[in-house]
């Protein structure tokens, strides 16, 4: 008894506190969401050692932090905390012309009465530093995690914003577009959309491999962050959807479970994909916060992430930049779409590719191969359309084409032959991956594997091209299967119609039983 009355007087005394605070110092937060494609930036944690973060950020770290990122044109910056510390980072950021995403911790265990401390601390922050913008990230994936349920999010932005800030959600695709949760998640102000392709996992098209293919850092996967941020946008109508967590690792050291993921951990590929996402992000307004502006050799010992949580940042842990460091000053210092050089993203194209023309094969051989995988529907040929690769060869365009249908069915050597023309790499990891469509549905892959075998054992494919000639000799044969399939059906429905038991209506009518018809 005795304990919870003085936890009660303390909570009193507290609350008086905050409410005399705000009597004689009122907040100014008055802040007007600007448009998505706005948000430029970087998610940031400075601690530096080895292990779990235990220790204080000292001010003349995050200082040099700052000073480095505004040297390459950042002017946002996400945070996760105001824990250690990280409370100094908002203002300091400032000083070099750097706005914050405030970030709030929340565990399992946080209470209610836990939280309004929390944020009386962050409102005692804004009264010491009216610069700063009253945007505040409310936990980071407490649903995907299971660190909280929805009420309780509910109850804790919903406070955020009775104080008069900007409340955010951050969390992962297969929550935020949970029709359970859309509801609740629309009364916060602004959506953070956590999305990273090198955990996505896609099956084979054949359904026959219990493996799945990981995506490759290529303008394919780029797309996929983009089509689910649009779909999200969709969901969302009323609210600013931003990408808070989108990037690329550059190495690991210990490969888990992600071993085949992370034959593209490295710094080319880390550039290669924030090349083609930064491109396509400014095109499209979407605004995003890079995963991440340093490495974190702290998480070192996170096996969830397959040994690669330690190696996101487009600097090292020592602060030196990679080269997607460039990448990055460039897209965000640019209200154009960046500019991509399409001969490296060919090259990639080629690289990853794990069927290929064969050496001898001439140009005319290889269009009709491409021209069968494409417009036979055989494979989705999206990518082949994307303004980054446009411009590559037809080899290349030929060699990602047949890539895509040799792996969707089993990397069988029947796949990779196309009349001679193709033949297997097999040095070369998959790049095989599906982008969701205008719908959010996946795109699959060509016909069954029975119809591979069946087509392979006639000695050849039929190769179509694009010809007009071409055209209307596939015309003719549509019209025709077209008119005999009426024609068809005719001939069953009156069958069904002279079998079927007969009953006539009031008015003497005869009708058939239209439900076998139906059938």
């Amino acid at each position: 008894f005795f304990s919870v009355l003085v936890m009660q007087l303390k909570w009193i005394v507290f609350s008086a506190w905050v409410g005399l605070a705000q009597l004689l110092t009122p907040l100014n937060l008055d802040y007007t969401l600007g448009a998505s494609g706005n948000y430029k930036g970087v998610a940031y944690s400075g601690f530096r050692k080895e292990g779990p973060p235990t220790e204080c950020l000292t001010e003349d770290n995050i200082r040099q932090d700052m000073e480095l990122l505004s040297k390459y044109g950042i002017k946002w910056i996400r945070t996760y905390s105001i824990d250690l510390c990280q409370d100094l980072i908002p203002s300091i950021a400032k000083d070099y012309g750097i706005d914050t995403f405030i970030g709030l911790r929340i565990s399992q265990t946080t209470t209610m009465e836990e939280w309004m401390i929390t944020v009386a601390q962050l409102e005692e922050m804004f009264r010491k530093d009216t610069r700063l913008v009253p945007l505040i990230v409310v936990g980071n994936e407490l649903l995907y995690e299971k660190i909280q349920p929805i009420d309780t999010l509910q109850n804790f932005f919903k406070y955020v914003q009775d104080r008069g800030f900007k409340a955010a959600v951050a969390d992962t695709p297969a929550v935020l577009l949970n029709e359970a949760n859309v509801k609740i998640l629309s009364e916060a102000d602004i959506v953070l959309l956590h999305i990273h392709p090198f955990f996505e996992r896609i099956e084979d098209a054949s359904k026959q491999r219990a493996e799945h293919t990981h995506m490759a850092p290529d303008a394919t996967a780029a797309e996929y962050v983009i089509q689910v941020a649009k779909k999200t946008q969709e969901t969302y109508p009323n609210q600013l959807v931003l990408l808070g967590e989108t990037g690329w690792p550059r190495h690991d050291d210990t490969p888990k479970d992600n071993v085949d993921a992370c034959r593209w951990c490295s710094p080319k590929y880390q550039k290669l994909f924030i090349d083609a996402l930064t491109n396509r992000a400014a095109a499209t307004g979407i605004g995003m916060f890079l995963f991440e502006a340093f490495d974190e050799t702290w998480k070192s010992n996170l096996a969830e992430e397959g040994g690669a949580a330690p190696y996101w940042g487009v600097f090292t842990a020592d602060r030196t930049p990679r080269p997607a460091a460039k990448s990055v000053e460039a897209w965000v210092s640019s209200v154009d779409p960046v500019e991509v050089h399409g001969e490296d993203m060919c090259k990639a194209v080629e690289e990853m590719a794990e069927c290929v023309p064969v050496a001898d094969a001439d140009d005319g051989a290889i269009q009709q191969t491409l021209d069968h995988l494409c417009w036979e529907g055989l494979v989705i040929c999206k990518l082949l359309d994307n303004p980054l690769t446009g411009t590559c060869s037809l080899r290349a365009k030929t060699a990602w084409a047949l890539s895509r249908y040799y792996q969707s069915h089993q990397r069988m050597e029947q796949a990779c032959d196309w009349h001679g023309t193709a033949t297997p790499k097999a040095a070369i990891y998959s790049s095989e991956k599906h982008v969701l469509d205008d719908y959010g549905e996946e795109e699959g892959g060509g016909p069954e594997t029975t119809e591979v075998q069946a087509e392979a054992s006639k000695g050849s494919f039929p190769l179509v091209s694009l010809s007009a000639v071409g055209l209307l000799l596939v015309a003719a044969v549509v019209a025709f299967k077209r008119v005999h399939h009426e024609s068809e059906e005719a001939r069953v429905e009156l069958e069904l119609v002279d079998s079927a038991p007969q009953s006539y209506g009031s008015s003497g009518v005869f009708l058939s039983d239209t439900s076998i018809i139906m059938d």
